[in-house]
């Protein structure tokens, strides 16, 4: 005789999803803590600004397009150099969703927007920037979403460290 599995009921879905939730915060967490690192270590000063809240204290608008405002003295000691930072975080390789705001922020910012990518947030991180991502790096639109490939990802960005 057979024996039938149990249906998976409500509360196992439930369980699934909060765990799923909570491991994407944890990646990303991790991704803003190590580009935040970089950047630091650049001598750029950092204001998160990845909530409304932190973005309307800023004196940015609610939904600003990017996680991070980073900036320092120029060489010349008098000019700001001015970052416009969007983080993205990935458990392993893949390619990485752009959201329309994230995308008119950097078409707006230009030269000044960089796309920082971490890969592999639970091993050994490696992040991947793009500068100017709007102008260099191709989208495409899945399912009503944007998506940057892997592939468009490695091809134009730039590898800027490996963390042990």
């Amino acid at each position: 005789m057979k024996t039938r599995k149990k249906p998976v009921g409500g509360k196992d879905i439930r369980r699934r999803r909060a765990s799923k939730e909570l491991a994407k915060k944890r990646v990303a967490d991790i991704a803003v803590e190590r580009v935040l690192k970089l950047l630091r270590e650049d001598g750029y000063i950092c204001v998160i600004i990845s909530t409304p809240a932190q973005a309307k204290a800023a004196g940015f608008g609610r939904w600003p397009g990017f996680d991070v405002y980073a900036c320092k003295k120029g060489v010349d000691g008098r000019r700001d150099v001015e970052k416009y930072v969007e983080i993205k975080g990935r458990a392993r390789k893949g390619g990485v969703r752009i959201t329309k705001n994230e995308w008119r922020a950097a078409g707006e910012y230009r030269g000044y927007y960089y796309l920082y990518i971490v890969y592999n947030c639970f091993s050994v991180p490696e992040i991947v920037y793009v500068r100017n991502p709007a102008n260099k790096l191709p989208v495409v639109k899945r399912k009503g979403r944007l998506f940057a490939a892997d592939e468009d990802i490695e091809r134009v960005g730039k590898k800027a460290k490996r963390f042990k």
